[in-house]
């Protein structure tokens, strides 16, 4: 197999629920970097990736059901390290080199969530350069195909 070099970002809408899927895209894109939003996970146990490091921000345990939740797996054949970062979103972020540094971030912002421009430009202020950020901002505009512009697609 090919040394992995995609980077795979997605909104899995519960990790336990999907791993066949998840799978699937593994196989299909040999990913060297997953960012999860939305995984549901209460704990950071995991272990069904065994090709991969895994950094976790548990989901919120609820009284029902456990929601929200942020995760990052890299593979095993890039040197990486966890940022941490100061931030009331959920976010979780790692500093790579495959060859070069690059600091990624995961961030999931749940619909009707509070926060601003100034939130995400702190996560940014703790990252170091360069960085990439991907996420699931439930943010609409029809600039990237949605139906109508929200207070977070604007």
């Amino acid at each position: 197999m090919d040394k992995p070099s995609n980077i795979l970002q997605w909104n899995c809408r519960g990790l336990r629920s999907s791993p066949p899927d998840l799978q699937i895209l593994i196989s299909t894109h040999n990913p060297a970097i997953i960012c999860l939003q939305k995984t549901k996970l209460v704990n950071s146990s995991l272990n069904s990736l065994r090709s991969y490091t895994h950094h976790c921000l548990p989901a919120s345990p609820s009284a029902s059901l456990p929601s929200g939740g942020v995760s990052m797996f890299i593979h095993k054949s890039i040197p990486s390290s966890p940022i941490t970062i100061t931030t009331n979103l959920q976010a979780i972020a790692a500093k790579i080199s495959n060859p070069h540094p690059l600091s990624i971030c995961s961030i999931y912002l749940p619909p009707r969530s509070k926060w601003n421009h100034n939130d995400l430009q702190l996560i940014i202020n703790q990252l170091p350069p360069p960085i990439m950020i991907l996420g699931d901002f439930n943010a609409h505009n029809p600039i990237w195909g949605g139906s109508h512009v929200d207070q977070a697609g604007r």
